[in-house]
């Protein structure tokens, strides 16, 4: 049996199932295979823009992130838990304007989470809900690049 044969066998059950395509597919998979995947989730650096308590209680953290993968990649996500030590929720994530000045977080009527910023490219990531709180967005404008 030749090393092709062999292989096709192996890979794709029989040498008919091999196809020319499915062939180069894994010609071009291999190096990954043998080297291992760029380790993309190391390749984003977080950087820390705001931090506050409401006198409610909840924590809010507002973080920019930069990826360098395919191309740069700029969001800002805010952040909220209900005190040190407790697990973070992602409520927004969206692609800054750089134009516009950090958003402003508030606690409204003891339940409802504010969340107002003048103007982002694109939503990325909008929770609804926070436990018991809601989530209400007062965006005054959207690029959608």
């Amino acid at each position: 049996m030749q090393l092709t044969e062999w292989f096709a066998r192996s890979v794709f059950g029989s040498p008919r199932r091999a196809t020319a395509r499915s062939l180069l597919v894994l010609l071009q998979c291999a190096p990954l295979a043998c080297c291992g995947a760029p380790d993309f989730a190391h390749s984003c650096i977080d950087t820390p823009k705001g931090e506050f308590r409401d006198p409610s209680g909840v924590h809010i953290f507002i973080v920019d992130t930069a990826c360098d993968t395919l191309g740069n990649d700029l969001s800002e996500s805010i952040f909220a838990s209900q005190g040190p030590g407790t697990a973070k929720q992602l409520l927004f994530k969206y692609g800054p304007d750089e134009r516009s000045p950090l958003p402003e977080v508030r606690v409204s009527n003891g339940k409802v989470i504010v969340i107002s910023v003048d103007s982002i490219l694109d939503v990325i990531f909008q929770a609804t809900k926070y436990g018991s709180y809601s989530v209400v967005y007062e965006v005054d404008h959207i690029e959608y690049n």
